[in-house]
């Protein structure tokens, strides 16, 4: 790593500190102009069965203190403030925190013994947008310890704000614990992953109809940019897919027995969804190739139509030529009209024979 970039992570002197503004991201996916940051802390109470919200950032680390107590720390578009409450309140490395300022192009788990760090990758689709800003990819990191999970994004995360909703009418969900929040947290996440796919399905097939009946403005461009969405959705579900695997087959220490199965059904519908995505990307493949195949047959049917009119006017123009050449013609037809019609004649009647014969082989 550059010793510019470790002291943007670690701070001036070294020590973690942060500096009150984070480094904007490259991806667009840190603090934008404009955008409000947001912190929402919930606290369930197992030994009373109730349900705290917005707690003051002050007492996280009491609360943390108390093992009957589940917290959730949500930091929607955070900022210098919210990356020093975590510096204070929580134990995170410094290294850690930094990737959540930076963004992280793939997912990534990194097991800490008493808390894991993840980064995963939210996916939306929005069907009013135009095809090459429909698909909008957003960096999730989520910190989940013995009695905590502490979830950090930019923008709207749908998976966070169901959950939230759910937990405030329903706070039960909290007394099963940090893992099973955790796991709520993760299958929303690729539930909204399932509704994409129907979208590109059918974006897909009307691109299909409209590369068979025949060219169309801007038809290439719309199928390489279906193309590009698939291929970044599959980009960001392999990887991820790997990822939870580890959590599936009890690779990760701090995953509890009794939660495993419920990564595994994450990991079915992961593998699922990929298979779904390859077959999308199948379709865009053969979608490319149908369209170049219209378009070799428009231009063979272009080509047949001036061939065909080529082939009508040689006989016209060598009888044409001939009639008008300087010498002597039988029967004085030259000065006559009789000549006229004759020369005319000859030409409708090859005219018409080509035609017949043209018809004949199926050539019209």
């Amino acid at each position: 790593m550059p010793k510019e970039e470790t002291a943007n992570r670690m701070g001036p002197d070294g020590a973690g500190k942060f500096p009150a503004v984070p480094f904007p991201r490259p991806d667009g996916g840190g603090v934008r102009p404009g955008a409000e940051s947001k912190t929402r802390i919930l606290v369930y109470d197992r030994s009373t069965g109730r349900l705290e919200r917005d707690l003051d950032p002050s007492r996280i680390r009491e609360t943390l203190a108390d093992p009957n107590k589940l917290l959730w720390l949500d930091l929607e578009n955070p900022g210098g403030e919210e990356y020093r409450l975590l510096e204070s309140q929580f134990d995170f490395h410094p290294l850690l925190i930094g990737d959540c300022i930076h963004s992280q192009d793939y997912p990534k788990c990194d097991d800490m013994g008493s808390y894991i760090f993840l980064v995963l990758h939210s996916i939306y689709y929005y069907l009013e947008k135009e095809d090459e800003e429909a698909l909008s990819i957003r960096e999730f990191d989520i910190f989940a310890g013995t009695n905590y999970v502490v979830t950090i994004h930019a923008g709207h995360i749908k998976a966070v704000t169901n959950n939230r909703r759910l937990l405030e009418q329903s706070p039960k969900i909290m007394a099963e614990g940090a893992g099973r929040l955790l796991y709520h947290l993760i299958d929303a996440m690729v539930d909204n992953y399932i509704a994409i796919i129907p979208s590109l399905s059918e974006r897909s097939e009307a691109l299909e109809y409209a590369a068979l009946a025949g060219n169309q403005p801007g038809l290439v461009n719309r199928i390489l940019s279906l193309r590009r969405n698939v291929m970044t959705m599959r980009r960001v579900l392999l990887p991820q897919t790997e990822l939870i695997y580890r959590f599936a087959h009890g690779k990760i220490a701090s995953v509890q027995p009794e939660e495993i199965i419920y990564f595994r059904d994450i990991h079915d519908h992961l593998i699922r969804i990929s298979n779904l995505v390859e077959n999308l990307r199948d379709m865009v493949k053969s979608l490319l190739e149908v369209y170049h195949s219209s378009i070799s047959n428009n231009l063979n049917n272009v080509m047949k139509i001036l061939t065909i009119i080529a082939t009508i006017m040689m006989p016209m123009t060598l009888i044409s030529g001939i009639g008008g050449m300087n010498v002597l013609f039988p029967f004085d037809l030259r000065e006559s009209m009789v000549g006229f019609w004759i020369f005319i004649g000859i030409m409708v009647a090859s005219t018409s024979l080509l035609l017949y014969w043209f018809r004949k082989i199926k050539l019209l």
